[in-house]
C-alpha cells in the first residue's frame, strides 16, 4: 500500500520512495548528457571490461554479442540503471541505461 502525503510516496514498510525516484531522474539526466557528448554514435563499449581496466569496443552489434557471451556469460550486455549500480559500472549515455 502506498500513502501519498503530497510530497513523498511511502512504500509498504514506510520507506520514502521519492528519493529513489529523484536518484533515478538524476542518473537519467546524466546518461542523456553523456549520450549527447558521445554524439549518439553507435559505438558499443563493454561495461565489464572497462570496469576491469581493459577495453573492448566495436561498431558491430554481432561482435558485441559474441564478446559478451564468451567473456561475460549471464551478464546483461545492455545494463539498466539498477544493474549499472549493482556492479559499479560506468554510465555510457545509452538509451537502455534507465
Amino acid at each position: 500500500m502506498q500513502i501519498n502525503d503530497g510530497k513523498n510516496v511511502l512504500g509498504p514498510n514506510g520507506e520514502v520512495e521519492v528519493e529513489v525516484e529523484k536518484a533515478s531522474m538524476k542518473a537519467k539526466f546524466e546518461a542523456d548528457e553523456l549520450h549527447k557528448l558521445n554524439g549518439g554514435n553507435g559505438l558499443l563499449k563493454c561495461y565489464y571490461c572497462e570496469k576491469g581496466g581493459n577495453s573492448f569496443q566495436t561498431n558491430s552489434e554481432i561482435g558485441y554479442h559474441k564478446h559478451g557471451s564468451s567473456k561475460h556469460p549471464n551478464k546483461s550486455l545492455y545494463p539498466n540503471l539498477a544493474t549499472i549500480e549493482k556492479y559499479s559500472l560506468r554510465l555510457q549515455g545509452k538509451d537502455w541505461e534507465v
